[in-house]
């Protein structure tokens, strides 16, 4: 801590190297909490820029009454609440219509930002969180979790992550807010209602063995193009979501009879797996007749209920394969 306090001080005096050195030591959990607060990589970049630059000039003004790591959070908590107010909700496909009919091919996608965004491993936070915290940084961001978050209102948002994410007290998070304790007791109340009530039912963890074979499992499957092998993966009730696409397909029939589709119309498949934050995934490619290489196609997200498949989302978000550390092409 002394070296911290050494460094605000001479950030305080105007000293930029000091400041991004303070930048670096909060910016993977800061821009964690902003991802979870906004649902979306590029608007979390965008608060978290919006975030050190408040802190740069507001500088002069901290006291150190509370942790640095609090002022920060303060600050950044409020920009994102600002962004939020500027932006639409963020949702999944599936929480904003009924599913396609089976047999019925999805139409084009929604050009509008309103989907959320599937985040890598590495943005997880690595800050602690008090014993206060009920909620896992990985459980934080499954798109489960996520996306019930996000019918939140966005203070409501904020209260629910400060105190059951990153653990802070009642007390703390009011004075974050600028709220009161009452206030902030009152909506997590609230929030706590809403995501009981919204959520499905809690699932068990696969550890990272269980997951590694599963994942070889579904990825065999989406590679031999065996309708079959990748039927058994899927629970009855399964669901499939492809945003940007609005279009939604549920139940292992509807889901298999549209990859058997795909299967034939756009070409044989590779995977590759990929650490997503909050679950498995693995990063597809697709090649076209004619064409020597497999293509980006997109980012599938799978939850698990035991060694079955309950969803498959896949993000069709070529933009976002190099920010999860997938090549640009696959050769055969």
């Amino acid at each position: 801590m002394r070296s911290e306090t050494l460094l605000v001080e001479r950030a305080r005096s105007g000293d930029e190297a000091a400041f991004r050195e303070i930048s670096e030591m909060y910016r993977r959990e800061l821009e964690a909490h902003c991802y979870r607060m906004l649902g979306s990589l590029a608007d979390a970049e965008d608060a978290l820029q919006d975030t050190l630059v408040r802190a740069w000039k507001g500088l002069a003004g901290f006291e150190g009454r509370a942790s640095l790591r609090t002022w920060l959070y303060r600050i950044a908590s409020n920009a994102c609440i600002d962004l939020a107010a500027r932006r639409p909700a963020r949702s999944m496909p599936d929480r904003v219509g009924p599913p396609l009919a089976p047999g019925t091919l999805p139409a084009g996608p929604v050009a509008d930002p309103i989907w959320l965004d599937p985040a890598p491993a590495d943005l997880l936070s690595t800050g602690e969180a008090s014993p206060e915290a009920r909620v896992s940084a990985r459980q934080s961001v499954e798109v489960a979790f996520m996306t019930v978050l996000h019918e939140l209102p966005a203070a409501q948002r904020a209260v629910l992550l400060l105190r059951e994410v990153i653990g802070f007290s009642a007390a703390e998070t009011a004075e974050l807010l600028d709220s009161t304790v009452a206030a902030v007791n009152s909506s997590l109340q609230r929030a706590r209602a809403t995501l009981d009530q919204r959520r499905g039912p809690p699932r068990a963890a696969l550890d990272d063995e269980e997951a590694r074979a599963l994942l070889r499992r579904y990825i065999e499957a989406w590679e031999s193009g065996a309708p079959d092998m990748f039927a058994a993966l899927l629970r009855d009730d399964a669901i499939l979501t492809m945003p940007p696409m609005a279009a939604w397909f549920a139940g292992a029939a509807a889901i298999g009879g549209f990859v058997t589709w795909l299967r034939d119309n756009a070409g044989p498949a590779r995977l590759r797996p990929v650490d997503i934050a909050g679950g498995t995934g693995a990063g597809v490619y697709l090649r076209a007749p004619g064409d020597p290489l497999y293509r980006p196609a997109g980012l599938h997200v799978i939850e698990w209920a035991g060694d079955r498949v309950a969803a498959i989302h896949a993000f069709l978000r070529p933009d976002l394969f190099a920010r999860f550390g997938l090549p640009a092409e696959l050769t055969p």
